[in-house]
């Protein structure tokens, strides 16, 4: 798999292999799985977008739909820059929030060259998949499990591999805007 640039901002399904190669738990992951990791986070979120379409109509406005849900939308006024990684958004799961980063966002629009509420809303969609792990899905970074701990032949419990999750979230924004298609 190869990384392309598209004109749709949010990483398509041939690009999900550079999140994945990202995940701290890719030395853990034995390479002939790396495909169906991909496949089954992708398809998660490829069918929690077909099902949301079943339920909303054109345009989907996640404003809307996420506070229709109960979750509190909470706009700042600021670049949410940490180390190397720009952060855009933020679920927090236990409280039902997502933390909308108003300047990140204005920069992410601007470098995909996008209206600014073109741009929340995809970015609050993909937020909005991650309330759906966690509310109605199960989460998707579960779905497949790597050891913790690997000592020689002996392992140690379990973990997820977050990447998926991220995965699941971009099919999920990339099937409700662009139907599955480039």
């Amino acid at each position: 798999m190869s990384s392309k640039v598209h004109s749709f901002p949010f990483p398509v399904k041939e690009q999900a292999i550079d999140d994945l190669l990202r995940d701290v738990c890719i030395r853990k992951i034995n390479e002939k799985d790396y495909s169906e990791i991909i496949d089954t986070a992708w398809n998660i979120g490829v069918k929690a977008a077909v099902e949301l379409k079943s339920k909303h109509t054109l345009p989907y406005d996640f404003k809307k739909i996420a506070t229709q849900e109960g979750l509190i939308i909470i706009d700042k006024d600021k670049d949410y820059i940490v180390g190397n990684t720009r952060y855009f958004s933020e679920f927090i799961s236990g409280q039902s929030e997502i933390t909308m980063y108003k300047k990140s966002i204005s920069f992410w629009a601007e470098t995909h060259q996008l209206e600014y509420a073109t741009a929340y809303n995809y970015i609050l969609a993909h937020e909005y998949f991650h309330f759906l792990e966690w509310n109605h899905l199960g989460l998707t970074s579960r779905k497949f499990q790597v050891p913790m701990i690997k000592l020689g032949q002996w392992s140690f419990g379990k973990t997820g591999i977050k990447a998926m999750s991220e995965i699941g979230a971009n099919a999920f924004v990339h099937e409700l805007f662009l139907g599955g298609k480039l």
